[in-house]
């Protein structure tokens, strides 16, 4: 390791910040960011289904019963998801109205 990074290590101490907190953040961020891409894949799944499901149905192979069925799938899915929106924005705003 070279002075100058050791320097920069020791400011960093000095004010506060630990070395490994850009690896914690980055690690962190980057976890947050995989979840919300399986959650988004999670949620156009039923409705991948349900569009494949219309076009069975539209083209006469699909039951009216399996295409409602998918239909309604991807509308709880949909509805599950921006429930969650909804909670990540209200806590958001709480985390947001603690600095002020």
């Amino acid at each position: 390791m070279s002075i100058s990074s050791l320097k920069q290590i020791e400011l960093q101490l000095e004010r506060g910040v630990s070395p490994e907190s850009k690896v914690v953040k980055t690690a962190t961020q980057s976890a947050f960011g995989e979840a919300l891409a399986r959650a988004g894949a999670a949620v156009a799944e039923p409705h991948s289904h349900a569009a494949s499901a219309v076009e069975q149905f539209e083209n006469g192979s699909g039951s009216v019963h399996e295409t409602l069925l998918a239909l309604e799938k991807a509308d709880i899915s949909l509805k599950y998801m921006m429930n969650v929106r909804n909670k990540l924005l209200d806590a958001y705003r709480e985390v947001m109205q603690m600095g002020a």
